[in-house]
C-alpha cells in the first residue's frame, strides 16, 4: 500500500511525498499496488514497500514519515475492483477473511481499544474528485477500507497523525486493469503538485 503525508493548507511541495504499497500476500507472486509504485513518475517522492501485516506495516511506514518528513502521505493496496478507490474512511476493526503474512487471522479485534470507531482522511475528497473528473481518469469513492491491512494502515496512520492530509487509495488487482490504475495515481500526484 502507498502512503503520501499532505500539508494541510498549501498543495505546493516542498518536501518529499510519500507513497507506500503492499508486499505480495496468499501465496501469489505480485501485489497490484508495487507495480503500480514502481511505474510512478515524478520528482520529490520518495517510495517504501510495506509488509502484509497487521501492525507491522504501519510501525514500517510510521518509522520512515519520522525519518524522512514527508509532505504528504499517500498508502496504496489492492482491490478487487477494475477502477481504484478513493477511501473516506478507516474503520476500528480488524476482520480477516486470510491470514496476514505472518499468520495472524484476527476476528472481530479493534485496532485501538480506546480508539473511535472510524477515522476520516482531512483531504478535501470533493476537490480531489473534481481534478479526477477534469483529467478524464477513471476512479470510484468508497465508504471505508476493509478490515484487512489496509484498512489496519490507514486506521493507525490516521491515528497516529491527526493532523496530516493522508490518503489511501485501492488499485484494481486485475492485470489488464494496470493502466488505468497507473493514470489514476498519477493523477493524484499532479494533483498534489499544483
Amino acid at each position: 500500500m502507498l502512503f503520501t503525508l499532505f500539508h494541510p493548507y498549501n498543495r505546493s511541495m516542498s518536501k518529499p511525498l510519500l507513497i507506500s504499497a503492499f508486499e505480495p500476500f496468499e501465496g501469489r507472486l505480485k501485489n497490484q499496488s508495487m507495480v503500480v509504485l514502481e511505474n510512478l513518475q515524478g520528482k520529490m517522492i520518495q517510495k517504501v514497500t510495506l509488509p502484509v501485516e497487521f501492525q507491522k506495516g504501519f510501525d514500517t511506514l510510521k518509522s520512515f514519515c519520522e525519518q524522512n518528513q514527508p509532505s504528504i502521505i499517500l498508502c496504496l493496496g489492492e482491490a478487487a475492483d477494475a477502477v481504484p478507490r478513493i477511501e473516506h474512511v478507516a474503520i476500528n476493526m480488524m476482520h480477516a477473511r486470510i491470514p496476514d503474512n505472518s499468520g495472524y487471522q484476527p476476528e472481530l479485534e479493534p485496532i485501538i481499544k480506546s480508539g473511535p470507531t472510524s477515522r476520516t482522511t482531512q483531504l478535501d475528497l470533493e476537490d480531489l474528485g473534481n481534478f479526477l473528473s477534469k483529467k478524464g481518469v477513471l476512479y470510484q469513492h468508497s465508504f471505508h477500507a476493509g478490515t484487512y491491512v489496509c484498512n489496519d494502515l490507514y486506521y493507525r496512520m490516521l491515528s497516529a497523525f491527526p493532523e496530516q492530509r493522508i490518503l489511501f487509495v485501492h488499485v484494481s488487482h486485475r492485470e489488464e486493469n494496470l493502466q488505468t490504475s497507473i493514470q489514476t495515481v498519477q493523477a493524484i500526484l499532479d494533483y498534489f503538485k499544483e
